[in-house]
């Protein structure tokens, strides 16, 4: 059997989702049900064909990302399946020759993704990476979840915006988009808190509340703080060298998947200082902006 390879950099692409749905029951399936046949952000789509039936769909998604405080280009992987009827054809590595294939012609040295299937992306390069443990704080304090809420007006979002854009840099901090933004904002996942000088994430994951993004002028982290949050941020954050009282969670805040990550151009990765990022494991991923 034949299989056909292009690249749909926009538009819409209906035929993709049902595919999606397939392969992704329930994420997809009820999405695809309410007619929500959309990303929730900017992906370009490798679309793999067989007889004019689509088998494979690999999404890039292309974002920026500090690195030693300049912005990079990275091109994450998300949303990849095949048809369980035509697996074991090579649809896979295909798709991802082709991901590779369009990110040097566009000068993209590097290529992240999450999977639970790690050895389809290993032939093709990529390589595990460490994801930190999250950290369970133990405090006294009267405050509870409370505190965090999941309805922002749009002046409200626009503080939290500013905050983050002029707040602690690492290497790994992401530049979202303003569809990225967005989706944050309608999670009902995603709880906030926000003051004139301070503004916190938690991301709500079953029984556990994560608390991966914190940004305070002043340093009021006291107030963002609850007992048994777990503390998900980069490990020279400022709220991270407090003397808190923190241990490593078994806690699983990445639903069973791995991160992996392929240098695809050495030089350009040495020079800007990835090589070294991912070989001391300094380079965070944020769980606020996964994909």
């Amino acid at each position: 059997m034949i299989v056909d390879l292009r690249i749909q950099e926009s538009g819409k692409r209906e035929e993709v989702f049902p595919l999606l749905a397939k392969c992704f029951p329930e994420y997809w399936a009820p999405r695809v049900a309410r007619r929500e046949t959309h990303f929730s952000f900017q992906v370009i789509s490798v679309i793999a064909e067989c007889d004019g039936v689509v088998t494979g769909h690999c999404g890039i998604s292309i974002f920026e990302f500090y690195l030693a405080g300049k912005l990079q280009k990275a091109a994450g992987l998300c949303a990849v399946a095949v048809d369980p009827d035509c697996r074991g054809m090579g649809i896979a590595g295909k798709m991802c020759d082709h991901v590779l294939e369009y990110c040097r012609s566009e000068g993209i040295f590097f290529s992240p993704l999450y999977t639970g299937v790690p050895k389809v992306y290993e032939k093709r390069g990529w390589q595990l990476y460490k994801l930190s443990a999250p950290k369970k704080l133990s405090i006294t304090s009267n405050n509870s979840h409370y505190l965090y809420k999941n309805q922002l007006n749009e002046q409200q979002q626009n503080d939290i915006r500013k905050l983050y854009s002029t707040g602690f840099v690492f290497d790994g901090k992401v530049k979202r988009s303003e569809l990225r933004w967005n989706a944050l904002f309608a999670d009902k996942n995603s709880l906030w808190y926000l003051t004139e000088n301070t503004y916190a994430l938690v991301i709500k994951y079953g029984e556990n509340h994560i608390l991966c993004e914190a940004y305070a002028q002043n340093e009021c982290w006291g107030e963002l703080l609850t007992d048994g949050l777990l503390l998900h941020l980069p490990s020279a954050h400022p709220l991270l060298t407090k003397n808190y009282d923190l241990i490593d969670s078994p806690a699983d805040i990445w639903h069973e998947e791995v991160a992996m990550v392929n240098i695809i151009n050495a030089k350009s990765a040495e020079e800007a200082g990835l090589t070294k990022a991912i070989e001391q494991n300094t380079f965070f991923f944020p769980l606020a902006d996964k994909f």
